[in-house]
């Protein structure tokens, strides 16, 4: 029987940040994804982990990591493995990057890749690595260079790597964390924008450096919080028309804000833009609904790469940035454009190795739509794998194909 995978990506930066009023909610939707798909594989790749404020906030990591470890909806799970980039102290190694692994008991063969001997080791146990992850050889990660961050602050943006072989079925997943748009006023100045050249740069930077390695070309799913944005000049120009704009400038001259009203300031505020205030009249074109699906005509920051890696058709409204009040869960904030920050490719490769079987059809969407989730919805893709000829032990749970309404051991990958 193929095998099937959850891949989810979670931005967790406000989460830990207000635990005793998102954990227990946030997991719980968590887990009802993995009921309803009842899948063999799950990864969750977290961006963000401690928070924001990670310095204050991250020791809430670990009971996160024990509810999801005592978890009953997680008890068939007999493997795990975890890393968890938590040592803030090396400057320029840390990421705050999360890979978190999940192998059903019905998989009778699962090895990870050792990055250092070049050799894949067979997993047993559930195995947790936090804190500092020098040490730890079946994963790759890197945070990027500074000259990424010439026109913004250096912060902990990177990735995070690991390769699995899955019933004799080997792929990459990699967690990417790209940069954001500090201002709103400079997105908007250029189409493409500057800081999207600056993703587009440190993607291409990923890609590059994974095809001209020494390790084997394999299947690659990429996912995690791209900060792909809207083409900012372009969306404004359709909802201000021949508005003209106004400027609101500091006592240095720089301008903080920018108004567009109706006949030349007579009338109605069509728009109005600060660093980070983004309040448009027609708020209602921005609902987090179906309705808000008109703004994929402005998401065109993937285009750049749809040649090397494939998204599957998104059918949910963008996943940033909802309210992070309890109360406000399925709203969005007036600080940003939203946008599909948050996203899950797919390498040409990748593709090859997914069922062709038309009842096992990828599921693309977010969960916890109804609840407050933090800034970012999770969002997941549901997938089922091809089993090579030479795959001697076929998993035997089945798995669920539609889209939904302590104490930590040591790793204990072995040789083969």
């Amino acid at each position: 029987m193929e095998p099937s995978v959850l891949l989810i990506t979670a931005n967790l930066g406000t989460l830990f940040e207000k635990p005793k009023e998102m954990l227990e909610v946030w997991l719980s939707k968590f887990y009802e994804t993995v009921d309803h798909f009842k899948p063999h594989f799950i990864t969750l790749h977290c961006q963000e982990v401690g928070g924001k404020q990670f310095r204050k906030f991250m020791s809430e990591v670990t009971s996160f990591v024990n509810h999801m470890l005592h978890s009953t909806s997680l008890a068939d799970y007999d493997r795990a493995a975890m890393y968890l980039d938590e040592d803030y102290t090396l400057d320029d190694n840390f990421t705050a990057l999360g890979n978190i692994h999940f192998v059903h008991k019905d998989v009778k063969e699962v090895q990870c890749f050792d990055f250092k001997e070049c050799k894949y080791r067979t997993l047993t146990g559930r195995n947790i690595h936090q804190g500092n992850l020098l040490e730890v050889t079946t994963h790759m990660k890197e945070r990027f260079a500074a000259h990424y961050f010439q026109e913004v602050k250096w912060s902990r943006k990177g990735y995070l790597r690991t390769r699995w072989k899955l019933e004799n079925i080997t792929f990459d997943l990699v967690n990417v964390h790209l940069f954001h748009d500090p201002s709103n006023l400079t997105a908007m100045e250029e189409s493409p924008s500057l800081y999207s050249s600056k993703r587009r740069a440190a993607l291409e930077s990923i890609l590059d450096k994974f095809s001209k390695d020494k390790h084997e070309k394999v299947p690659l799913f990429i996912f995690g919080d791209f900060n792909f944005r809207l083409d900012a000049r372009s969306l404004v120009k359709n909802l201000v028309g021949k508005a003209k704009p106004e400027y609101v400038k500091n006592e240095v001259g720089a301008i903080t804000k920018v108004v567009y009203t109706e006949n030349d300031g007579d009338s109605r505020v069509l728009l109005s833009v600060e660093q980070k205030k983004f309040e448009p009249l027609r708020g209602e074109l921005f609902n987090c609904s179906d309705d808000a699906l008109w703004l994929l005509q402005y998401d065109r920051e993937h285009d750049s790469f749809k040649k090397r890696l494939y998204e599957f058709e998104r059918t949910f409204p963008p996943s940033y940035p909802y309210s992070e009040k309890m109360e406000n869960g399925n709203k969005y904030m007036d600080t940003r454009v939203p946008a599909w920050c948050d996203r899950i490719f797919l390498s040409p490769l990748a593709k090859k190795i997914l069922s062709e079987d038309p009842s096992k059809k990828p599921v693309y969407n977010v969960f916890g739509e109804d609840v407050c989730m933090g800034d970012h919805k999770p969002v997941y893709l549901r997938i089922v794998l091809k089993v090579s000829p030479s795959s001697s032990h076929p998993p035997s749970n089945s798995g669920n194909h539609g889209s939904p309404t302590s104490n930590r051991p040591r790793h204990s990958c072995t040789l083969l």
